[in-house]
């Protein structure tokens, strides 16, 4: 049971923790319809030369439906594609400035380097910009923030299934599974739970969850 929201953190900024090193996953379920950029994480207003961090679907004015994460001075972009209608795991792992993304697990492209520096300007949205602009088209879905580069192979083994226990650089989690309400619960160890707006509740989550 999952469910699309726009999530408001008043108080976390990933570059806090690590931004040379981190990584941002999630599952998404874009509508065919959805163009220009569908915001998964945004921590940022639009515009290529404003703080913050953004990862999104689509570029600029496009269908494309490629992978972005925009940093303060520029933006990568992968070379696979998201599938329109479909429940699909998607990240972005950052090493050392350096971008891999990933679709369903499987490493895409490699790119960079990325620059983040800090915002304190805005909130950090799940399914919009900092500032509520560029929405999120359709489901979102157990996104996990971490303030570590994660690996093919621990990206792969624990898409599939939510996390329990304590995660080792975990630093924020919306499972999404709540099915009702205006909160969403973090389930990392930031408890930086999330006030749900612009959005429904949708129980046909991946996995059959």
């Amino acid at each position: 049971e999952t469910g699309m929201v726009v999530e408001n953190t008043d108080t976390y900024s990933l570059v806090n923790g690590n931004a040379s090193n981190f990584t941002i996953e999630a599952w998404v379920n874009i509508n065919s319809g959805a163009s220009s950029i569908n915001t998964i994480v945004g921590k940022k207003t639009p515009g290529g030369s404003t703080a913050g961090y953004a990862f999104y679907v689509n570029t600029w004015s496009t269908s494309d439906r490629k992978l972005v994460l925009e940093s303060t001075s520029n933006a990568v972009v992968s070379t696979g594609t998201v599938p329109n209608n479909t429940w699909t795991h998607v990240a972005a792992s950052v090493n050392n400035g350096t971008v891999t993304f990933y679709i369903n697990g499987v490493a895409d492209a490699t790119t960079g380097p990325v620059t983040l520096t800090s915002n304190t300007n805005v909130s950090m949205q799940v399914g919009a910009f900092g500032d509520s602009n560029f929405p999120f088209s359709g489901s979102l879905a157990d996104v996990r923030v971490w303030n570590v580069a994660r690996t093919s192979s621990q990206i792969s083994s624990t898409k599939d299934a939510y996390l329990s226990g304590v995660q080792q650089g975990l630093v924020l989690n919306y499972k999404f599974n709540e099915t009702s309400g205006s909160t969403a619960a973090d389930a990392s160890s930031s408890s930086l739970n999330g006030t749900v707006s612009s959005a429904t509740w949708n129980a046909n989550g991946p996995n059959g969850s």
